[in-house]
């Protein structure tokens, strides 16, 4: 592979690995685009499509192995583009329609996306297929055939292209390299692109040097991620005949994304429940839960002590809500965060949630090694539990101790 030449006129980028049978002319039949073209081809017909492309590359390798060399070693050039698409050769789509495609992807600060696919197209997974309500949908999952990465996405991305020559399970570790943002994956429904071929058909797989299953088992170890996955939609923005509606509404997400759906895919009954809306609907729920905790919190700081922290708790003892929840939530919402803290705690313990109480007081003891309520409860809890070496430990931060304190102090000091 040759080093290509910086000719950088436009915005955006495309990369694509064509062979003989490529469709990337139908991308670039406008001269009013916003990207730029980058070919690398990897048939046997020497300098096929040379003269076609801001930039010109061949390279017989497998795709995405070759595509790390590509990038890696012009990343100067590469990486200098607001966002990079690298579809498949095989992907039919107009200049028009990529030219919105970009900018929809800038437009709302994403990290990662794809185009849906229309109805007409070969595709693997349900998620992928248009949604006719939909202008974009936030998910978890972006498809290996068609992904656009943000520049510093696709650096981030890179080197997993180097040892995946055909990409087989990339598309499952990218969001999570990414660590899974909720509204920074997407697919875009508005600007749809047709596949052309079954999966698996394409020259890409005429030289396969390693079992494809193989290498999903190692990306699965490699990276511990979830397989099988499940698909996930955190949200999403409705085209202009559903703008009306309230897009933070859970039900008329979950409505939406069954009545905008093919019936292609809503035919397959099994998997568009089980892989696409079951999940959706399962997080959709914690996110009501999580909205309830946030009103609980917000509720014990305005006063409501005893009415809150004990509803906080069931949740805790129905296994609804983990210490780790509670821990998120008081960090992002609370003010006072310490006295949360020991009123959540106060009431585990009342509950006999020893190890949660415990848990939220030395979270407590991290903002301020020294909070008097902090140390005092503290005390206590392990006095009552026979551990006095521990509770004195922390009556002995208190530093302003009063005669209560200074009393419980000798009392445990004299039966120590």
């Amino acid at each position: 592979m040759s080093d290509i030449i910086e000719l950088k006129k436009r915005k955006y980028l495309i990369i694509c690995r064509a062979g003989d049978n490529s469709l990337h002319r139908e991308w670039v039949k406008d001269e009013n685009r916003n990207f730029d073209l980058l070919i690398e081809y990897y048939g046997d017909q020497e300098g096929l499509y040379s003269q076609e492309s801001e930039y010109y590359s061949a390279n017989k390798g497998i795709k995405w192995s070759s595509l790390y060399e590509l990038i890696n070693d012009n990343r100067e050039i590469l990486l200098d583009y607001e966002a990079i698409w690298i579809p498949d050769d095989d992907i039919s789509t107009t200049t028009k329609n990529i030219n919105g495609l970009f900018e929809k992807f800038s437009q709302n600060d994403l990290w990662l996306a794809q185009p849906a696919l229309t109805e007409n197209s070969y595709f693997s997974h349900v998620i992928t297929v248009e949604n006719k309500l939909m202008d974009l949908r936030f998910t978890n999952f972006v498809e290996v055939m068609v992904p656009i990465f943000s520049s510093r996405s696709l650096e981030k991305c890179l080197l997993t292209f180097k040892d995946n020559p055909l990409g087989w399970g990339l598309d499952f570790v990218w969001p999570a390299l990414l660590n899974y943002p909720k509204n920074k994956i997407a697919i875009i429904d508005s600007y749809p692109v047709t596949h052309t071929r079954p999966a698996g058909t394409g020259e890409i797989y005429n030289n396969i040097i390693e079992n494809p299953h193989m290498s999903l088992q190692r990306l699965i170890k490699e990276y511990n991620i979830v397989h099988p996955m499940e698909y996930v939609v955190y949200n999403a923005h409705y085209k202009e005949i559903l703008k009306d509606k309230d897009e933070s509404s859970n039900l008329q997400l979950l409505k939406n994304l069954i009545q905008g759906s093919s019936r292609l895919i809503t035919d397959r009954s099994n998997s568009f429940i089980k892989e696409y809306i079951y999940p959706t609907l399962l997080d959709q729920l914690n996110l009501d839960h999580h909205r309830q905790f946030e009103d609980l919190i917000w509720n014990i700081e305005k006063d409501d002590l005893d009415k809150a922290s004990s509803k906080l708790i069931d949740f805790v003892e129905a296994n609804d809500l983990s210490q780790n929840d509670i821990i998120n939530i008081v960090k992002r919402i609370s003010i006072n965060k310490q006295e949360v803290y020991n009123i959540i705690a106060i009431k585990a313990y009342q509950k006999k949630l020893i190890d949660i109480a415990l848990f939220l007081l030395e979270e407590s003891l991290k903002l301020d090694i020294n909070h008097v309520n902090t140390n005092f409860n503290l005390g206590c809890i392990y006095y009552n539990q026979n551990e006095k070496s521990k509770a004195l430990k922390y009556l002995q931060n208190i530093q302003a101790v009063d005669n209560d304190v200074d009393d419980f102090i000798r009392k445990i000091s004299l039966e120590l």
